[in-house]
């Protein structure tokens, strides 16, 4: 691969997201300038850009809060924040000091959310609203007779492009992807090849979405 775009005069390569986190890529690195978008492989550091996670998750509690919701519970994949060194459940974590004891609410990870897990977290602790990135969840709370926002928030960690029903954070991916080739081309600008010795990480903000599934919630509902 890295002889083809050699060969065809690539000067610049810009490594995307990966939905597996790859320990390498066989890329000669040196022949080229380069960044990545998020951090998508274990033991290759590139001058990236990303969405500024633990901002967005201040950001999430914080509009939560002002709506009006007391006790929000954390439904992610383990692998969604282990590949971000944790940053989605400390920023969560740190925040929930904020709450009254009695609504902290321990955040649920599992490698894979299962239906029946969920539930069956669901019930024992009774969050009124949901951060999360799995979109399985509306479906799941509807089989428990649930209305979303009625009953429940449910809050996107990521909502995708031209989505105009979810409540939640739109991490803004073409800022993200702008600022990524911005990073390829200073690197070419400036005759650059390789891994760099100190990576550049560039930290995007997440927009709050109003969306439809928060509502703002009357005093002791």
């Amino acid at each position: 691969l890295s002889k083809m775009l050699y060969a065809r005069r690539v000067q610049g390569l810009l490594v995307g997201p990966l939905n597996a986190r790859p320990r390498a890529l066989d890329i000669k690195w040196h022949w080229f300038s380069c960044a990545s978008i998020g951090d998508p492989m274990a033991d290759i550091q590139l001058h990236a850009a990303q969405n500024h996670q633990y901002h967005s998750m201040r950001l999430a509690l914080r509009q939560l809060s002002a709506l009006g919701y007391r006790r929000i519970g954390l439904v992610m994949e383990e692998h969604w924040d282990l590949r971000m060194d944790e940053v989605w459940t400390v920023s969560y974590a740190g925040f929930a000091r904020r709450f009254a004891a009695r609504d902290r609410i321990p955040a649920h990870c599992p490698p894979a959310i299962a239906e029946p897990v969920f539930q069956a977290w669901f019930r024992r602790h009774r969050p009124d609203a949901i951060i999360t990135h799995d979109e399985r969840l509306i479906g799941w709370l509807e089989a428990m007779g649930l209305r979303v926002p009625h009953d429940v928030g449910l809050c996107h960690m990521g909502i995708p492009p031209g989505d105009r029903t979810y409540s939640g954070l739109y991490q803004n991916p073409e800022l993200i992807g702008t600022a990524a080739a911005d990073l390829v081309i200073e690197q070419i600008y400036h005759n650059e090849t390789g891994l760099p010795s100190h990576p550049k990480l560039i930290l995007l903000k997440s927009r709050w979405v109003a969306g439809q599934t928060l509502r703002r919630k009357s005093a002791g509902k």
